[in-house]
């Protein structure tokens, strides 16, 4: 007898943290009433603290209490509990295995608890808890990572592993002559501990927890692997029409009998000695008779010599044997139903896995991938599809049966000269497309490959992967493309289904990050996703995201860039990307820029390493401009949430092609920071359109808004930080070291950034809070420039990421206050404001020009307004000398004066018109007349007052010259 464990006096809530340990996501827990089917919803982050009250409330109304152990997507309110469908996790795994005696009618199940708890004990997966319901047990085995699902096909699975489980459990109950029932379903309800069994109202019971094992927590992998291999079955072909077979004889295809007694000497005693058989011999015996053609009639007739034979009780045991059990193996007929004697001398003796096997087609017994192909990578459970042999020696072959009446034969066609196998379903998280990894044995190794459903199972399309070593050909092609749909069929409820993903960083609902090929996830969650490549580069970039050396080392050397502002201000910018989505901001770009060999590239180098190998060969994060503009789309799409980084802005063009790297830098940035790749058509319609969140770092010898002078839009798209990234005399010992250490030293930073983030999941809407209100201020900072209006939203991306990033990597030392690195930064950038303001560049040039040209303009306050006097081009306009509100221009002078400056004098005109530094005339013209030397003139008049607010220029009431400078209004 077993030992009884201690009760456990167990909370609710306490039984809850054992079942959900490190489980902080969201999700509504339920509990749920009898008589009066009531739900009660409770939020996990914020309403568990008062669930064990409500269940101690519960109890005192006499109510029996029961909690629902997948979570809910949402509170579906008092009358509805939610279904399988909108289960969004599992703790992991369980049973409910009743007890006979008082409330239940069925008889054939465990005795006691004695013998309940060795049931329990004797499967392979030693259950962590075990809660007493009152009238039977529920066994716990939880993950040690709670099943969270990201996707259906996430939780199918997860039904599927349910089901294997009790369906083991069941199977060895059932060998000890058991009948229990089946609980496997993601919604099910099951008494709470800390509540009472009112289901007998004269004797309550209370539900306790009875065992717990901390040390025993399971992975999916330790769960699959343990359990039991499930037993021989065989597959049968339809029933024929108009037959009278019992429904669950017409799973089976008729075995011959004859064949079977003349193999099989243990049968021969089961038909010759009938009469003194055990029952576990007679019912193992009726196994094998039930698979058999006319098998029912034949048990009647061997069981009719026995003395105790009813009719009516041997139809229930072949119902159950043919619908219940599988056919008894040889090895459970030799160790445990008196089959020494007979298999010992038998010649078929592990060759063949039941003796169904020596009446039927080997091709129609379920026999297991991993038996016939040791090292196959396959799940356990796997079954070669009815009507086909697979092994090593034969590769794949379908058995067909020709012939007809005595004469039939097998006939083996050959499908393929190695196994293969489907190995795994791998669905998109983002975009729901699904493929399929194919393995097969080739050259003393297995060898795998993903490609797409139309290319698996498409007789023409794969043919494409005989160039990867499978022996398909023309003549093969459709007999495999049949193999594999029937394998998938077989197995469509095992092959394993894994989320995939062909681009890094965020996936779909923001709970899983990846960087490179490793998944980050959220404290509890279960949302793991492989990384699959579209193209072999986009595999080595991918592989450029990990982790070497020391962090410290690191550290130490990033920690030394705080004397050069510039630089860590780049490596500040490489860790904006991961928090763009959640905070809601766009993308931008920010370049290093100054004359060559100054430090750019490893200043650069030192921003890839937050994230990868910064060398710039092999597997690396770190690019230059030598590429094509469609790769970088590509690339952005691939890498979303990590930066982009290319070095050297001088590479983007071709020698000899004048332009091309201003084209190729003005449209990287416009589209970088649209977060959209180009649209591209296909021979069959039109590509997907690759979309991103990032932020470009780039470095080059001039700034990356010199090449886009006509585009006066991309200065609001680019933090330009020029000038050198290092600084201080005899640099060349440090700048090298600095080198040499990043190389060598790198990906550890950027990840545990993003562990953070996934760690404070709840401040986020405060994250994005602070980036609003930060936005805020640098626009009013900003004034009125259009330009550092929008600039001012990266400063607040950058605000609002360093401190975050402070929290997240403590050992990173400034040696000054951060506010003051920002403000240098702004400084910059409102400079950059005032160069990118094309309108403003030329009003300055053109009042500049004006003054060291005040003889050439007409002066109508002169006493001696007929002077004869003419400047040689002729008169500008016209600059009155004293009291003065405007200055005058001609319109050939004008244009000719912006035209040096900015170039489209038309385009600056309107905009100066626009912002109304221009006095119009009563119709609202741009130009009105004024008089020079005599004669009315059309020209344009600057308003006095627009010199002095955008120039900061403020002038004597009485005279021309300047008298003091004012501060920019930003």
């Amino acid at each position: 007898m077993l030992d009884h464990p201690s009760s456990t006096a167990m909370k609710p809530s306490e039984f809850w943290s054992i079942l959900w340990l490190q489980y902080q996501g969201k999700g509504v827990q339920n509990l749920w009433t009898l008589p009066d089917t009531k739900t009660y919803n409770f939020e996990c982050s914020t309403e568990l603290g008062s669930i064990d009250d409500t269940v101690e409330s519960l109890v005192q109304e006499g109510k029996d209490v029961y909690f629902q152990v997948g979570l809910q997507s949402q509170k579906w309110g008092a009358h509805k509990r939610g279904k399988e469908e909108t289960t969004i996790a599992i703790p992991g795994f369980w049973h409910d295995a009743d007890i006979a005696g008082l409330g239940h009618k069925q008889t054939a199940l465990p005795e006691d608890l004695d013998a309940a708890l060795s049931l329990l004990f004797g499967f392979p997966l030693t259950p962590t808890l075990i809660v007493h319901s009152g009238g039977g047990l529920y066994p716990f085995w939880p993950l040690k990572t709670p099943w969270v699902f990201s996707s259906d096909a996430e939780r199918e699975a997860a039904k599927n592993l349910s089901k294997q489980l009790q369906d083991a459990l069941n199977d060895l109950g059932r060998q000890r002559g058991y009948k229990l029932d089946s609980t496997s379903n993601l919604d099910r309800v099951l008494r709470i501990p800390g509540s009472m069994n009112f289901k007998i109202r004269e004797n309550p019971r209370p539900v306790r927890v009875i065992h717990y094992d901390p040390s025993k927590r399971y992975t999916l992998d330790e769960i699959k692997d343990r359990l039991p291999a499930r037993a021989i079955s065989v597959v049968a072909p339809p029933a024929q029409k108009g037959t009278s077979i019992p429904p669950g004889e017409t799973k089976y295809p008729p075995a011959d009998l004859n064949k079977i007694v003349q193999g099989c000497a243990w049968m021969c005693h089961i038909r010759d000695d009938a009469t003194a058989l055990t029952e576990p011999e007679w019912y193992a015996g009726i196994s094998i008779l039930s698979r058999c053609q006319d098998g029912r009639s034949i048990t009647h007739q061997w069981s009719k010599p026995y003395q105790g034979y009813k009719q009516q009780e041997t139809d229930k045991k072949f119902d159950d044997a043919l619908n219940n059990a599988g056919p008894r193996t040889c090895e459970n007929i030799r160790q445990s139903c008196g089959g020494e004697a007979y298999c010992s001398k038998c010649s078929s003796w592990g060759n063949i896995k039941s003796p169904a096997v020596l009446g039927i087609s080997q091709a129609f017994i379920k026999e297991y991938v991993a038996d016939s192909l040791p090292g196959a990578p396959v799940s356990q459970g796997i079954v070669i599809p009815e009507g086909y042999v697979i092994s090593l020696e034969h590769g794949v072959e379908r058995i067909e049966m020709r012939g007809k009446g005595d004469d039939k034969s097998e006939v083996k066609i050959k499908v393929l000269i190695t196994p293969l196998v489907i190995s795994k379903r791998l669905v998109d998280v983002n975009n729901g497309e699904e493929s399929i990894e194919i393995a097969w044995y080739r050259d003393g190794a297995w060898k795998s490959r993903i490609e797409s459903r139309s290319t698996i199972f498409t007789a023409r399309e794969i043919m494409s992967v005989a160039g990867q070593g499978l022996a398909v050909n023309s003549n093969t092609a459709s007999l495999v493309v049949a193999y594999l749909a029937d394998f998938e069929q077989a197995n469509r409820d095992i092959i394993p289904v894994v989320s995939v993903t062909s681009v890094l960083g965020w996936q779909k609902g923001l709970k899983t990050f990846l960087w490179g090929k490793q998944v980050l996830a959220s404290p509890g969650s279960n949302n793991h996703v492989v990384f699959k490549a579209q193209e072999d580069g986009d595999d080595q970039i991918a592989s450029g995201f990990y982790a070497k050396g020391s962090y410290q080392a690191w550290v130490k050397t990033i920690n030394s860039l705080y004397d050069h502002e510039r630089s860590i201000m780049m490596v500040y910018a490489s860790f904006i990307p991961p928090f763009l989505k959640i905070i809601e901001a766009n993308n931008f770009v920010v370049d290093l820029a100054f004359s060559s060999s100054k430090g750019k590239s490893i200043a650069l180098r030192c921003s890839a390493s937050v994230w990868g190998d910064p060398s710039g060969t092999g597997n690396t994060v770190f690019f230059t401009w030598k590429t094509s503009e469609a790769w970088i789309g590509q690339t952005a799409t691939l890498v979303t949430d990590h930066p982009l980084i290319l070095d050297e802005t001088k590479l983007a063009g071709t020698a000899g092609k004048k332009g091309e790297a201003a084209s190729k830098v003005s449209s990287t940035i416009y589209q970088v920071s649209s977060g959209q790749d180009k649209r591209r058509g296909s021979l069959k319609g039109t590509r997907r359109t690759g979309t991103w969140r990032l932020v470009l770092l780039s470095t080059g010898e001039q700034r990356a808004v010199d090449f886009c002078k006509e585009d006066g839009g991309a200065h609001a798209r680019v933090l330009s930080l020029w000038g050198m990234p290092f600084s201080g005399d005899n640099l060349a010992d440090y700048v090298n070291d600095v080198e040499l250490t990043v190389k060598e030293n790198f990906g550890h930073a950027g990840p545990k950034v993003v562990e953070f983030i996934l760690a404070h999941r709840r401040d986020w809407p405060l994250w994005r809070e602070t980036y609003l209100e930060l936005r805020r201020y640098y626009t009013k900072r900003a004034g009125g420039n259009n330009i550092a209006v929008r600039l001012s939203d990266h400063l607040a991306v950058l605000n609002t990421v360093i401190p975050l990033v402070h929290a997240a990597l403590p050992e990173l030392k400034p040696t000054r206050p951060i506010r003051e690195y920002l403000d240098g930064i702004w400084d910059t950038v409102s400079r950059n404001a005032m160069e990118a303001d094309r309108a403003t560049v030329a009003l300055r040039h053109v009042y500049d020009w004006s003054v060291a040209n005040r003889d050439k303009f007409f002066d109508g306050n002169a006493h001696d307004n007929n002077q004869t006097y003419v400047p040689s081009m002729g008169w500008a306009g016209r600059w009155d000398n004293g009291k003065w509100s405007e200055i005058a221009y001609l319109k050939p002078q004008l244009t000719k004066l912006i035209e040096e400056s900015v170039g489209e004098p038309d385009a600056i005109i309107r905009t100066w018109a626009d912002r109304d530094w221009l006095y119009k005339d009563k119709q609202g013209r741009n130009q009105r007349q004024l008089t020079i030397r005599g004669q009315k003139t059309w020209v344009y008049c600057l308003k006095k007052s627009t010199v002095e607010k955008e120039l900061g220029i403020k002038f004597d009431d009485d005279a021309t010259s300047t008298t003091k400078d004012l501060k920019p209004p930003f």
